[in-house]
């Protein structure tokens, strides 16, 4: 297992653009890839020693904003501004809800409390820019979940070629941002398992899926380069690994955007296993077939033997064949050599 302390780099949902945005000066490829995000410490403006008014201009740079609570999950604590004036009324309530909580805090003790006891704190917010033009399936917005795998005994990043897809439950209209239904993509607003790329094969043309995953890649490439001196394993194992489940934004003009990284994946819902594709399958045989056999060596015959041992629990064997070598990619070049078709982690 990674160190909760390298957790932190891709935990809440500021801290991944904070890494990405660290690097955007010495790699020109990560800007494309990221909306604008500022952190808000809604604590240091009840303390004065920041200005909820600085925030005002961000209204007229940007059409909508959309505001984050770093420790929520599930689709809870955000909420969508079009005017200030809406999102100062919405801050105030908060200071008021917790002046309880933060009257005698000290903030230095609050910066080394644990993640759960910060949660319930309200102290921590991102402002992000929102998407206005993202593309549609079925007219209905979506968001891929997309899986990213960091393995230290090799330091090298892994991408799974399957994401699976939630949607909002009413069609798109670039208004009514208070409506969760239109706005709100999630995997409990999805009625069925909807992946990509199956799902969207006459939607797309080949040419723009390769392209899809080609940014996918790049994107997975750079958060790999960064991640090879920052990642950190409990003391008693050098060779960690860890699965993240990344929320990724399509735009209309085809234009991959990252929300977020998540530590937890998310595999539970329904329909993560119920359709074409058994998602936890899938990724876990991948996992061991890709890190945890090679990093016993195992040589050809134990690997032999062990795969026969292990296909017997198993109801399906076509997707454990397809993971008995893990591709790699050298360059998004050769992409166009890869077979993307089949459910696998292909080496960045």
């Amino acid at each position: 297992m990674i160190k909760k302390s390298s957790h932190h780099m891709l935990y809440k949902k500021s801290d991944l653009f904070k890494i990405l945005g660290e690097h955007k000066k010495t790699n020109n490829k990560i800007s494309k890839y990221l909306p604008e995000q500022y952190n808000l410490n809604i604590f240091m403006i009840y303390k004065n020693k920041d200005k909820l008014s600085n925030y005002k201009k961000l209204f007229t740079k940007y059409n909508v904003l959309i505001f984050k609570y770093v420790y929520s999950a599930g689709g809870k604590n955000i909420l969508i501004f079009k005017k200030y004036e809406e999102f100062e009324l919405f801050v105030n309530q908060i200071i008021e809800k917790n002046i309880h909580l933060w009257s005698k805090l000290n903030y230095n003790d609050y910066k080394n409390y644990g993640l759960y006891r910060k949660g319930q704190m309200n102290i921590e917010w991102v402002l992000q820019e929102y998407i206005t033009n993202p593309a549609l399936y079925k007219k209905k917005k979506f968001n891929f979940r997309s899986y990213y795998l960091f393995n230290n005994f090799n330091k090298s990043g892994y991408y799974f070629t399957k994401s699976i897809i939630a949607t909002s439950t009413f069609e798109y209209k670039n208004e009514d941002f208070m409506n969760k239904d239109i706005h709100d993509t999630h995997f409990y607003r999805t009625d069925e398992q909807i992946t990509f790329p199956d799902d969207f094969i006459t939607i797309f043309t080949k040419k723009q899926i390769q392209n899809i995953h080609k940014q996918i890649i790049e994107l997975y490439g750079i958060i790999s380069k960064i991640l090879k001196n920052k990642i950190e394993c409990y003391p008693d194992t050098k060779d960690c690994y860890h699965l993240y489940g990344v929320d990724l934004l399509l735009t209309d003009d085809l234009q991959i955007k990252i929300l977020e990284a998540n530590t937890n994946p998310g595999c539970s819902a329904d329909i993560f296993q119920k359709g074409k594709y058994n998602y936890p399958e899938m990724i876990f045989e991948n996992i061991l077939d890709s890190i945890v056999n090679n990093y016993f060596q195992l040589d050809k015959q134990k690997n032999k033997t062990k795969s026969i041992k292990s296909t017997k629990s198993i109801k399906s064997t076509k997707s454990i064949k397809s993971t008995k070598s893990i591709k790699s990619i050298k360059s998004t070049k050769s992409i166009n050599t890869l077979d993307l078709d089949t459910p696998q982690f292909v080496k960045l």
